[in-house]
């Protein structure tokens, strides 16, 4: 009886183990700097969307596809429109299915907005996945052989996960031109 007791216990261990084992694992978020040195940022989006400044418990803007937010740096954060600053950071995020919108151009995932100096540092921050996404139509043609395009995407994959390992700490994993991956947001 108690050997019996011992083989079930064993038996639920390992089941456990391997219960465990099979857990949904979230795709790992790439932090890709879109804009580096700006000016000024248009932010709009596809859809519903709002704007969160860190330390504030609301939104500190909302907006919809008719929505557009001119953001710039001041002397002490981030201003929008009128004479109010926010801190060196602002992040908008997209609402259900709308996407975010950068100077017009569709981005997946959420935007941040930081204050680098007198500039601005936009980084699109999305998951891994639809990153790929972005960057494939850039970097091979969806026309040459299927494999060759499986190696790219294995490629691809490989050096997002190495970039953002040696970043850790720093404010992006990776740029969106050709000195990392060429990256085109939605229209990738």
């Amino acid at each position: 009886m108690l050997r019996m007791k011992k083989i079930l216990l064993a038996i639920l261990i390992l089941v456990c183990f391997i219960l465990v084992g099979f857990r949904d694992v979230p795709d790992p978020r790439i932090r890709v700097a879109i804009l580096i040195d700006a000016s000024s940022v248009r932010i709009s989006a596809t859809g519903r969307f709002k704007i969160f400044a860190p330390g504030k418990l609301e939104a500190v803007a909302a907006g919809d596809k008719n929505s557009i937010y001119q953001i710039q740096p001041g002397l002490f954060g981030l201003k929008m429109e009128g004479p109010e600053e926010y801190g060196d950071i602002l992040e908008i995020k997209p609402l259900g299915d709308s996407f975010i919108r950068v100077n017009n151009r569709a981005y997946r995932g959420e935007i941040k907005v930081r204050k680098r100096n007198d500039t601005l540092l936009v980084i699109n921050e999305v998951n891994l996945e639809e990153y790929l996404q972005g960057v494939m139509k850039h970097e091979i043609s969806p026309a040459w052989p299927k494999e060759a395009v499986k190696a790219q995407a294995v490629a691809a994959r490989s050096f997002a996960l190495n970039k953002r390992l040696k970043n850790i700490g720093k404010p992006y994993d990776l740029v969106a031109t050709i000195i990392a991956q060429v990256y085109g947001g939605l229209s990738g």
